[in-house]
C-alpha cells in the first residue's frame, strides 16, 4: 500500500511553504515576480510527474517558465 501522508501534515507543509513564501518575498523588486517564485515552489511540491520548467507552467496556466 502505497504512503499517504495525513492531512495534519499536509497542512503543516502549506504553512512552511507560506513562511517560506513570506520570508523571500522581500527579495524581489516586483510582487508579480515574488507570486511567480511561490507557485513554481508549489508546482515542485505538486503531483506533476515531470517537474521541469515547462511541465511546471503548463500545470499552472502559464504560457512559458
Amino acid at each position: 500500500m502505497p504512503w499517504s501522508p495525513e492531512r495534519r501534515t499536509v497542512r503543516g507543509w502549506r504553512r512552511d511553504l507560506d513562511a517560506l513564501s513570506a520570508r523571500i518575498a522581500p527579495r524581489f523588486s516586483r510582487s508579480d515576480l515574488g507570486r511567480r517564485v511561490n507557485t513554481y515552489l508549489e508546482g515542485l511540491l505538486g503531483a506533476a510527474r515531470r517537474k521541469n520548467s515547462w511541465q511546471l507552467a503548463e500545470d499552472v496556466g502559464d504560457e512559458s517558465p
